[in-house]
């Protein structure tokens, strides 16, 4: 079975207001967090933006994401940008109890299982 990149400990982030984190891990990512359930197991999913507005873009549904969690009551989760060359990238961090209504509702492009340890 093939390993995923580790959850990104607490201490990876930098606080910059509020829930708003600055992520030391991935320079250029923005964090808004919400503590995860340790005993469920954390999925990641992604959706890509390309070309010249894709970093405003991406912050813009990153913040779509926070509603829409709010909304269907996912608690624990935390969203984030990553800017890349040539593309940005809007991520959702949750409990793997909510991959269907994700999958299904906001179809993103790609999604990984995060391993702890």
């Amino acid at each position: 079975m093939a390993r995923s990149f580790p959850a990104l400990p607490a201490s990876s982030c930098q606080q910059a207001d509020g829930n708003l984190f600055l992520c030391r891990q991935f320079p250029g990512s923005r964090c808004i967090t919400a503590p995860i359930h340790p005993y469920m197991p954390t999925l990641r999913f992604h959706w890509d933006f390309m070309g010249p507005d894709a970093p405003i873009t991406a912050k813009h549904f990153a913040h779509h994401l926070v509603q829409f969690c709010e909304k269907h009551r996912i608690t624990g989760q935390r969203t984030f940008t990553t800017d890349l060359p040539g593309r940005s990238v809007a991520s959702l961090e949750c409990d793997e109890k909510h991959m269907l209504l994700v999958r299904d509702l906001l179809r993103p492009k790609r999604a990984e299982r995060l391993v702890e340890g």
